[in-house]
């Protein structure tokens, strides 16, 4: 009889061990298809190139370098006769405008290129360009110093000279290198901060290319 409980005990411990064995390997094969996250990775914000456009596009009533200028000269027409000047037909006006140009890029040019991975954002600037040149026409001084009764200096004649001004003072000042410079340098400084100020760019640094 004691031979007997023995196996009946032994009996049932293995039936107790084999269930706990099935029901750890069920609860195995559940986690094994239930998908997990790979190692190290975490989920991070990725930045794309429309957005950093978006950000940009504010700026653009900021990245044009105005100047102010001074620039005169002397409106003089006189009568000819067989390519010889004639007398008393000189008129002579002098002519002083005070103007502004503003230099500046196309944002919608700009190439950006971004690496999420080491949180930079490239930017390609495209090339400046003359935004405006206008004239103050309250500042304007024109002042006759020579009036012939016998020629009169047209409209067309006095808008062609100021056309010439303008452009004189344009021409100079692109030609300017320390100019230049010094608009790319207030086109990055503006769009660098822009960029650093905004809340998804802030954690970027802009490198021009």
């Amino acid at each position: 009889m004691s031979s007997t409980r023995i196996w009946i005990a032994a009996g049932a411990v293995l039936v107790v061990v084999f269930a706990l064995v099935l029901s750890l390997m069920g609860c195995s094969s559940r986690e094994e298809r239930r998908p997990l996250p790979p190692m190290g990775v975490v989920d991070t914000y990725t930045l794309d190139d429309r957005t950093v456009m978006g950000v940009l596009a504010q700026a653009s009533d900021l990245v044009t370098l105005r100047h102010d200028y001074v620039v005169q000269g002397h409106l003089t027409s006189f009568k000819e006769l067989w390519g010889m000047k004639l007398p008393f037909t000189t008129d002579d006006t002098f002519i002083a405008l005070h103007g502004t140009l503003g230099f500046g890029i196309d944002l919608s040019d700009v190439q950006v290129e971004v690496d999420n991975r080491r949180r930079l954002i490239y930017l390609t600037l495209p090339e400046p360009y003359v935004v405006f040149n206008e004239i103050h026409d309250e500042d304007t001084i024109s002042e006759v110093l020579r009036d012939s009764w016998l020629n009169d200096t047209t409209y067309a004649e006095y808008s062609s000279f100021i056309a010439e001004l303008k452009q004189t003072q344009q021409d100079e000042l692109l030609s300017s290198y320390e100019f230049r410079r010094e608009a790319d340098r207030r086109t990055q400084e503006v769009l660098t901060d822009f960029l650093r100020k905004a809340d998804a760019t802030g954690e970027y640094e802009v490198v021009y290319r």
